[in-house]
């Protein structure tokens, strides 16, 4: 499990960054016109010293985050794109 976290910490820069690559960036779109994307279904941990957020959403504009929390508790856009991660852990 501690190898798993210690991968997964090491390879999180790399999936934010194939996320944004996936999307076309702000030097794209103006930065109000920028694709919006959410990784759906992870356990989040957002700190060492804060407690897990379970069935969390990771929400982003073009390429970077704009909000965390558990599902529901954000407004997820109507034309926003998923990038499911369900059972998989996202580590800040």
């Amino acid at each position: 499990m501690v190898r798993n976290l210690r991968l997964l910490r090491h390879s999180l820069p790399g999936l934010a960054t194939a996320a944004a690559l996936a999307l076309p960036g702000p030097t794209a779109q103006a930065a109000d016109e920028a694709p919006t994307w959410y990784l759906s279904g992870a356990r989040i941990l957002v700190a060492p010293d804060a407690a897990a957020v379970i069935d969390g959403v990771v929400l982003g504009r073009g390429g970077k985050i704009v909000a965390v929390g558990p599902k529901g508790a954000l407004a997820i856009p109507a034309d926003a794109r998923e990038l499911g991660c369900a059972g998989g852990v996202v580590a800040a």
